[in-house]
């Protein structure tokens, strides 16, 4: 059985945690009484009849020894579950107390009048707010009117005692709904979070896609227009022009790539790029992959990752570095990997780097797995690989 620890996050979050937290405060509290009352219970049990005080002590403080026990071991359902239990018996044995009750006058409160507010508690880690107040009130009445039962000469007015006593437990039980509201508002940020993080990834993959087509507009469109606007017109301009548009077809829309058109685009890609040096080189493993297809969406994440990683790489791994992008294609596989053999880094400190730090979901997003690879003054290796599934 997997052990959850209370102290540190569970597996749903922040509420998961403050509901161990509580459930084993709760526990705790039942424990103490407990110890602190064990004394008393032989005089007690001598003023009522006998089948009661097995049957109130199960009930009050069996539950609260389970709600302890699955804080650590039992799923959050099961939690919630056992933490109504522990205020459902605690109602029950309270009502039943007068049933086994011999008429004869008590020193001190009977055992089960000291609890309610725990109980309480323990209902407000699964019940509405306005149910948990109306059991709180209801619970404290009840074991307000079991206190008549004690020796006349400690009496109080009930009024008087039943205003501390709610109050009291009010504090406690407001405080609980608080915390679990809070644990609950915690865990809505970060889903909302995340969802704004992944629109976040979405308009950057966008981008970067407009950022192609807008590259292929430039390069051939344009100098189509221009050919034009000089009025040079012939057979070999306007074969041109038809391959641009061709072009801007096949990489602007989902058509599948072949295994040529991904080692062109990916070249077109890097030759694209002002800061990567000339001597920066593709290299070309093709094994049965010129017959294979990939999704545009796959081939288009390659060129981000090749452009990212040798981007990266002319920026911050040193002067006279070398490098290379290398493709291996298969039917159903595709490997891209850009190494150089700069400076290298520290891969702790990606998460300085927004750039290398958005690839690895980009790629997961299309059904690949990315790996970066580097050592301080061993340079650096990143690799996309993609399998169809």
């Amino acid at each position: 059985m997997r052990r959850e620890n209370p102290l540190t996050l569970g597996s749903s979050g922040y509420s998961d945690r403050v509901l161990r937290l509580f459930a084993i405060f709760v526990a705790c509290g039942y424990l103490i009484y407990f110890v602190l009352l064990y004394p008393r219970l032989a005089d007690e049990a001598a003023r009522l009849d006998s089948w009661w005080l097995p049957f109130g002590l199960t009930l009050v403080y069996g539950p609260p020894l389970l709600l302890c026990s699955t804080a650590f071991f039992a799923e959050l359902r099961t939690l919630r579950r056992t933490a109504g239990a522990v205020a459902l018996c605690y109602f029950v044995a309270a009502f039943t107390w007068p049933l086994a009750w011999q008429g004869e006058s008590m020193p001190e409160w009977p055992f089960v009048s000291t609890v309610p507010g725990l109980a309480a508690m323990a209902a407000a880690l699964v019940w509405r707010p306005s149910w948990v107040m109306i059991y709180t009130v209801v619970v404290v009445s009840e074991v307000q009117v079991l206190g008549i039962t004690r020796a006349p000469e400690v009496n109080e007015p009930f009024w008087m005692g039943w205003i501390y006593a709610t109050s009291f437990c009010v504090v406690y039980v407001a405080a609980t709904l608080r915390a679990v509201r809070t644990g609950q508002t915690l865990d809505d940020a970060r889903a909302e979070a995340v969802r704004l993080s992944a629109e976040a990834e979405a308009v950057l993959v966008y981008n970067d896609d407009r950022e192609q087509f807008a590259n292929v507009v430039h390069d051939n469109v344009m100098h189509c227009l221009r050919i034009g606007m000089a009025g040079k017109f012939s057979a070999r301009d306007a074969g041109e022009a038809l391959r641009a548009l061709d072009d801007i077809g096949a990489k602007s829309g989902d058509e599948p790539f072949s295994g040529d058109e991904v080692i062109d685009y990916l070249r077109e890609k890097l030759q694209s790029l002002d800061e990567v040096e000339e001597t920066s080189t593709l290299v070309v493993e093709n094994g049965a992959g010129a017959e294979a297809r990939f999704a545009a969406a796959v081939v288009r994440t390659a060129g981000i990752v090749v452009k990212e990683a040798m981007t990266n790489s002319a920026r911050h791994a040193g002067p006279e570095v070398t490098q290379t992008a290398t493709v291996r294609m298969d039917p159903g596989l595709l490997r891209v990997i850009i190494a150089d053999d700069g400076c290298g880094f520290d891969t702790a400190q990606i998460s300085n780097r927004w750039g290398l730090r958005r690839l690895p979901r980009q790629v997961e997003r299309v059904g690949g797995k990315l790996q970066i690879s580097s050592t301080r003054g061993h340079g650096t290796v990143i690799e996309m690989l993609w399998v169809a599934g």
